[in-house]
C-alpha cells in the first residue's frame, strides 16, 4: 500500500498538473508539463512498489474504460436518429 503520505503526495502533483494544464500559454509552447513535474510524477513512479504500480495501472484502466463508456453513450444519446 502506498499509505496515506503517498496518497497525499499523489493529490498534490495531480492539482499540479490540472493547474499547469488549465493554465492559458502560448501557442509556440508545446502542451507538455514543464520538466519538473514530469520528474516529480517518474520519482513517485519508481518509489511505489511494482504491486501498487500494477493495481494503480488496473485501477486507472478501469477508470479509463468507464469514462470511455459514459462518453460513446452520451454521443450516441446525442445523435439524431435515423
Amino acid at each position: 500500500m502506498i499509505g496515506i503520505d503517498g496518497l497525499q503526495r499523489l493529490v498534490a502533483l495531480v492539482a499540479k498538473i490540472k493547474a499547469v494544464q488549465l493554465s492559458p500559454e502560448p501557442s509556440c509552447i508545446s502542451q507538455s508539463p514543464p520538466p519538473s513535474i514530469c520528474q516529480s510524477v517518474e520519482t513517485l513512479w519508481s518509489n511505489l512498489p511494482k504491486a501498487n504500480q500494477k493495481r494503480l495501472v488496473s485501477v486507472l484502466s478501469q477508470m479509463l474504460e468507464s469514462q470511455m463508456a459514459i462518453q460513446t453513450q452520451e454521443e450516441e444519446e446525442d445523435e439524431p436518429q435515423r
